[in-house]
């Protein structure tokens, strides 16, 4: 079962490979871009929007394999999609037009906790070393935090991809070492 895990990452990785080339393709045609500022990495204008083909391709993925699980891991992964939709929504439209801070830190905060409440089994995510509330609070802010963390890096040239496809290929090593095909 090891190798379904193999195959469908690279599957993934494939449609997501070939899904930013076209989108920023598209997004360069559009003229869609980020410009060069003072607090800038880059140099040239870069496209805005190039993390959608990969938002697309992961959620499909995570609802392929939610519709194969029990129906409490079904359930966790279509709030899991859900909230990750909804991010993806709101980052490219703070992309385009530019969101308050408060309005996007709200909405992430509340899709993060969407996520948490509909875990399975509410995680003892620290592995007890924190009190139940505590636990849950910490690894909320940690989300919240891995998520402004990751919209900071997508202003760095290739550095989000990188992250991305690194988090990728640990999920299915780990996935395949684990057995956890499903």
């Amino acid at each position: 079962m090891g190798w379904f895990a193999a195959v469908f990452f690279l599957a993934v990785l494939a449609a997501s490979v070939v899904g930013t080339g076209l989108v920023l393709w598209l997004l360069r045609r559009r003229s869609i871009l980020d410009l060069p500022n003072e607090r800038s990495s880059h140099r040239v204008a870069t496209p805005r929007g190039g993390g959608l083909a990969v938002v697309s391709v992961l959620i499909l993925a995570w609802l392929a394999i939610g519709s194969a699980a029990g129906a409490d891991q079904a359930r966790a992964g279509f709030v899991l999609c859900g909230a990750a939709l909804g991010l993806g929504v709101v980052s490219w439209i703070d992309d385009l037009k530019g969101l308050p801070v408060a309005g996007r830190l709200a909405f992430q905060a509340a899709a993060v906790a969407a996520v948490l409440l509909a875990s399975p089994g509410g995680g003892a995510y620290f592995g007890g070393l924190l009190p139940a509330g505590m636990d849950g609070a910490a690894a909320g802010l940690l989300w919240l935090w891995f998520i402004n963390l990751f919209n900071f890096m997508d202003g760095i040239d290739g550095l989000a991809g990188a992250e991305t496809a690194s988090l990728g290929a640990g999920v299915a090593v780990v996935a395949v070492i684990a057995g956890m095909d499903d």
